[in-house]
């Protein structure tokens, strides 16, 4: 596997992961009788995100640099 078309599988996966967890914050505020509070689920999957997107950003920058 070349190196492009391992940073295009890293990037795909990536966007899978966040789009996921945006899914699973807004299914536990809709579905569940007593959510936890908004701010804070909004602010882990934030966190989440940025790791993603950080290692995401750096894996990448690593494999073509």
């Amino acid at each position: 596997m070349s190196e492009e078309w391992y940073v295009v599988g890293l990037c795909v996966v990536s966007a899978l992961v966040l789009v996921v967890g945006a899914w699973f914050v807004r299914h536990e505020l809709t579905t569940r009788t007593q959510p936890p509070p908004a701010a804070l689920l909004w602010i882990a999957y934030l966190g989440v995100a940025a790791v993603v997107v950080f290692g995401a950003a750096r894996t990448s920058w690593v494999v073509l640099g």
